[in-house]
């Protein structure tokens, strides 16, 4: 009764689950680019919430199709929400005749009018209508301040930004075709394909792990019962998140398939088990109390040894890893409870209609072959395993780091087209800073601050790209007076000024775009030469921040740092087992056929030029707190057969008899539950998927083939020694 309450209540919870898609809450850290990039937030505006609009017509350079783009600006500044409009119509010149302020553009182009000529020639003199504009390629850019910025790391919700957008295409006059590119749209098209995901990933884990059980047993009863604990984990699991009001992101959205597999995998060493004994005449509650004590040890153990793995992410300094780090270490444990509750109530009332003995499992043959080939010549098997642990060191050594934005994006999404566009179209979007203090003893708007200023936006745009830099030195060319370039800022909104200078007026702000997925080697090269080249010639305390410079910078340093907790993770799991099996020799055994998968998958990136991305090592380190579960139960049998009186060699032999069936069904339903990531819309939660599973695949055979061999190699040579 306790159990139906409480798996309703959970699954009335899960409809009140939240995903976050702000992929910049897994970059937050304590690092110098990390308080450069919140120092433009808090001092200057959130950038975060600007949409760029990319507009493509084959007229747009003729009169009537510039003429459409005019409108689309004017009807943008009148769209709710909408709190700053920027295009080339925005460039400004000052009247030599009157002294006001003018457009660059003519008030009206007619027909006849050389529309490409004059925007050149308008170009040439001011960079705004050079970075706005792309006669060449039919195509314009517009950019607007949203509502939808990340409000100290919150990230918006999809819907309303799916809105807006839907409302600017609506007022759009017919014939444009509009693009959306910027952070506010990356973040709701990662929100969609969370929840999607979430979706796809319960519904066609739980299916295929169905049908591998049915093929597994060959009857539907047992199938059942070893499909139910994983499909309530599942319901624990994202009821607990929606309980505790824990959000999903890209990097937690596998946890719950996690479980399940988790969860799979110990139900069918406990079934087996307990179809083993009822084979032996054993039945009711004395069969399940007597599997319960021979493999309730070693689930416990697997369950610690993988909720370690997700605990290393803890040592990471970043708190989405350390949310990572409780969320599944929490995720592990519910599994551990679903297996240990829910299949001995299930045995209890339904064991008596489940025949044993009379039909041979589809894997039950294994345990014979893997016995024959693990103990032909253990010396030579585990030097062979010694030999490759140190020949795949060379891909942990070499393997690179890079993050691309695009993998947490959905293939096909709005933001991943655009994004592309901006790219081919513009050479990118994503907004790159210059923070410049004004010169000490200078006030702001004075000629020689202004000077240096100008010296700093040429420096930043000879990185970039000269016609992507903008600072308030273009006010001073478009032949603005000191007065009136105070003037201007002192009547200009807080958004507008803080484009261009700080709230307390101590420092310049010069603004580029570059691709969200700037080369890190690229973006760091570029922050580091235009910092150097403006301090040669005097001008110090420069610093250069925004999202490519934090990917490029933050990235191989969280990656490091979670390379080093899958090593703690590793140290950590092969010293619990040791203490927990009492048998310091046999725990050593098992460091290398668990270490070898992870060796394998970093020298299979490495050979296919592949660079180490978060998802890489997350997955890595998940799988190695699986796969040392398979060395648990193969260790957890041997010591039980020892203790029978067994001999070494005919202990391994028995302990391979029971295990080996049982392992290989469970790494089938681990890849069968897994299977649903690798149709994810995702590429990082798909690249998590596929790395899960072909590390489990590696970790199956070096823990079937390496390990009984390494044990039965140390056992004789401490043997000798002693």
């Amino acid at each position: 009764m306790l159990l139906v309450v409480s798996l309703v209540v959970c699954a009335s919870a899960i409809p009140r689950l939240t995903f976050d898609g702000n992929v910049l809450n897994v970059l937050a850290g304590k690092s110098e680019a990390f308080r450069s990039y919140r120092h433009v937030q808090n001092e200057f505006r959130d950038f975060s919430g600007d949409l760029a609009i990319i507009v493509r017509a084959d007229d747009l350079y003729e009169p009537e199709g510039i003429e459409k783009l005019r409108i689309l600006h004017l009807d943008l500044t009148l769209v709710d929400g909408v709190e700053s409009v920027f295009s080339l119509f925005t460039a400004s010149r000052i009247d030599p005749a009157t002294g006001a302020i003018a457009s660059m553009l003519p008030e009206r182009f007619e027909d006849g009018d050389d529309v490409r000529d004059i925007i050149a020639k308008a170009g040439e003199k001011d960079l705004l209508i050079a970075q706005f504009s792309r006669p060449e390629r039919n195509a314009a850019l517009i950019s607007i301040e949203s509502p939808f910025s990340e409000e100290n790391g919150q990230a918006p919700d999809a819907e309303p930004v799916y809105q807006l957008i839907d409302e600017i295409r609506a007022i759009a006059p017919e014939g444009l075709q509009l693009d959306f590119v910027g952070y506010p749209l990356l973040r709701a098209d990662a929100v969609e394909a969370l929840i999607s995901d979430q979706t796809l990933l319960t519904i066609l884990g739980v299916s295929l792990v169905f049908l591998v059980s049915l093929a597994t047993f060959r009857a539907v009863i047992p199938a059942t019962v070893c499909a139910l604990p994983a499909l309530a984990s599942v319901v624990w699991v994202l009821g607990g998140y929606g309980i505790a009001g824990s959000s999903i992101n890209y990097l937690s959205t596998a946890l719950p398939t996690i479980a399940m597999v988790l969860a799979l995998a110990d139900t069918i060493m406990l079934y087996f088990t307990w179809s083993a004994i009822r084979g032996r005449g054993v039945d009711g509650r004395e069969a399940i109390a007597a599997a319960i004590r021979r493999v309730g040890p070693a689930n416990s153990m697997t369950s610690i040894t993988t909720a370690v793995a997700f605990g290393s992410f803890a040592f990471g300094g970043n708190q989405a890893l350390r949310s990572l780090a409780i969320l599944g270490s929490s995720a592990v444990m519910i599994a551990f409870a679903a297996v240990m509750i829910i299949l001995p109530l299930l045995l209890y009332f339904f064991g008596h209609r489940i025949k044993v003995g009379k039909r041979q499992g589809v894997f039950e043959p294994l345990g014979t072959l893997v016995s024959r080939f693990a103990m032909w010549r253990p010396a030579a098997i585990a030097t062979a395993a010694g030999l490759a642990a140190v020949a795949l060191t060379t891909g942990h050594i070499n393997v690179d780091e890079q993050h691309e934005i695009t993998d947490q994006l959905p293939r096909d999404s709005q933001a991943a087209l655009g994004e592309k566009l901006a790219v081919d179209i513009f050479g990118g979007v994503a907004p790159i800073y210059l923070i410049l203090p004004v010169p000490e003893g200078s006030g702001w708007a004075e000629p020689k601050a202004l000077d240096a200023l100008a010296e700093a936006e040429t420096a930043f745009g000879g990185e970039i790209g000269q016609q992507r830099v903008i600072s308030l030195a273009r006010l001073r060319e478009a032949g603005l007076s000191q007065q009136a370039i105070t003037d201007a800022m002192d009547e200009a909104s807080d958004t507008l000024r803080g484009r261009f200078l700080s709230d307390d007026r101590e420092e310049y702000l010069v603004t580029g775009t570059v691709p969200y997925g700037m080369n890190p080697d690229t973006a760091v090269a570029a922050a580091e030469e235009v910092v150097d080249d403006l301090g040669a010639h005097g001008i110090e305390g420069a610093k250069v921040t925004g999202y490519p410079i934090l990917a490029a910078i933050e990235i191989p340093n969280i990656v490091n740092d979670l390379r080093n907790s899958l090593i703690i993770a590793i140290v950590l799991g092969v010293l619990v087992l040791a203490i927990g099996s009492r048998a310091p020799i046999v725990a050593a055994a098992a460091l290398l056929p668990n270490l070898i998968p992870v060796l394998f998958i970093e020298t299979s990136l490495w050979v296919i030029g592949t660079p180490m991305d978060i998802p890489h090592v997350i997955a890595l380190t998940i799988a190695f707190g699986i796969s040392i579960d398979n060395a648990v139960h193969v260790i957890n049998a041997f010591l039980a057969n020892q203790s029978a009186g067994m001999k070494d060699r005919e202990a391994m032999h028995e302990a391979l008899l029971e295990v080996a069936p049982a392992l290989v069904s469970a790494t089938f339903m681990f890849i069968a539950g897994s299977f649903g990531t690798l149709f994810s819309s995702l590429p990082s939660v798909s690249n998590l998927g596929f790395l899960i599973i072909s590390t489990l695949c590696v970790a199956l055979v070096a823990n079937l083939a390496f390990l009984p061999a390494l044990i039965l190699t140390l056992r004789r040579i401490m043997g000798r020694a002693a």
